[in-house]
């Protein structure tokens, strides 16, 4: 069995910390709730770049954050190509 077959009960905590290890923000959701969508709602005024993990692959996020002033960057999926400039790939 699959972690994505399996039902999940109870919350999630999504913590925002900066360069500096300072937490800027967290919000609790129920856990069936993709971690995509509690992104945009967390009422955090940010700005500039944001690292996240696969999990948060979405074009359409990624353009949303990018038209308020977001950098969202990820590590990739071993089947996409990485079109990012070299100096952002760890090698």
């Amino acid at each position: 069995m699959r972690a994505k077959d399996e039902k999940y009960y109870g919350f999630e905590g999504h913590v925002l910390v900066s360069f500096d290890g300072i937490i800027c923000g967290y919000a609790l959701a129920a856990a069936n709730v993709d971690e995509r969508d509690v992104l945009p709602g967390d009422g955090c005024r940010l700005h500039g770049l944001l690292i996240g993990d696969k999990g948060y692959i979405r074009p359409s996020l990624k353009q949303e954050l990018a038209q308020q002033g977001i950098d969202l960057q990820t590590s990739l999926r071993k089947n996409m190509p990485d079109l990012r400039p070299r100096r952002w790939s760890a090698n």
